[in-house]
């Protein structure tokens, strides 16, 4: 059986692999397997595998999660979650008959595992920033590619939400990060929000009010990051033109605050015409 060489763990990289190349093989029709066979293989071997290489004791410089493991495993996921989609894009946003390989439980299990590994830090293991990083990367990559089709999207429960918005709010706001990961992070903000596709609930409304108002106040160790600032303003002004706020003194309060910031980056900006465009209608409110 192509997939029993996951199990030991001295062929991970061999059964990645080979699951990968089973993948590419059959990208154009990879209902060879069915959603319960595709469940066990990404929930008892893929993840499982990766999980145990996070936190494994490798030395920096050996590379291990990122180039055995952590980069064919999104080139995997990927894949799969690629082929669900449609040529069409409103085909992704409808109710069709087309083939979805993952199912909501297996969804939810990937952005849990995300969630939970998202922020590893082994504090006996000095040299986990390289594995951190590549991580990061690649769990945002997958987490996109779930939240870019609708009927993956559809899946992410309030609660998922809540822990989705806290975990990579909380890294934005108080995370010592690169300029890369900030970024990746500020995206998957940006992508949470706007892909949501329940109506927000006012606790959620004050959690993502408080999470822009601390970022523009200067409170975040990563306001200083272009693309940062930009994902964040993108996901402010999709809030600002959906949302109906009963307490309207609020949202006037939070437009006050982070004017002379948005002026501030037009003003310095490499970006300054996109930013004239996504902060008039803040500025503007």
């Amino acid at each position: 059986m192509l997939f029993l060489v996951f199990y030991d763990q001295t062929f991970l990289k061999k059964g990645i692999g080979q699951l990968r190349d089973f993948v590419n093989r059959n990208r154009n029709n990879l209902t060879v397997l069915d959603e319960k066979e595709w469940s066990v293989i990404i929930k008892k071997a893929f993840l499982e595998c990766l999980e145990t290489e996070i936190k494994a004791k490798a030395n920096k410089s050996s590379g291990t999660l990122k180039s055995e493991f952590a980069v064919p495993c999104k080139e995997i996921l990927t894949t799969l979650i690629e082929y669900s989609k449609s040529d069409n894009p409103e085909d992704d946003n409808s109710d069709n008959d087309k083939t979805y390989l993952l199912n909501a439980k297996v969804i939810k299990d990937i952005i849990q595992f995300i969630l939970t590994n998202i922020n590893f830090n082994d504090n006996n293991n000095n040299d986990d920033s390289n594995r951190s990083f590549c991580f990061s990367a690649v769990s945002c990559d997958i987490l996109k590619s779930i939240l870019g089709v609708r009927k993956y999207s559809s899946k992410i429960t309030s609660g998922l939400f809540d822990e989705l918005l806290q975990s990579f709010g909380d890294l934005i706001i108080d995370g010592k990060l690169s300029m890369v990961d900030a970024n990746h992070y500020a995206s998957c903000v940006e992508m949470i929000i706007l892909e949501y596709p329940r109506e927000f609930s006012e606790s959620q409304k004050k959690v993502m009010l408080a999470l822009f108002e601390d970022y523009f106040l200067g409170k975040s160790k990563n306001c200083v990051y272009d693309k940062v600032q930009l994902h964040l303003i993108t996901a402010l002004n999709y809030i600002t033109t959906i949302l109906s706020f009963d307490d309207i003194d609020t949202f006037r309060k939070l437009a006050n605050t982070i004017c002379s910031k948005l002026l501030v980056l037009f003003s310095t900006t490499h970006n300054n015409e996109y930013l004239k465009f996504e902060s008039d209608k803040v500025l503007f409110v």
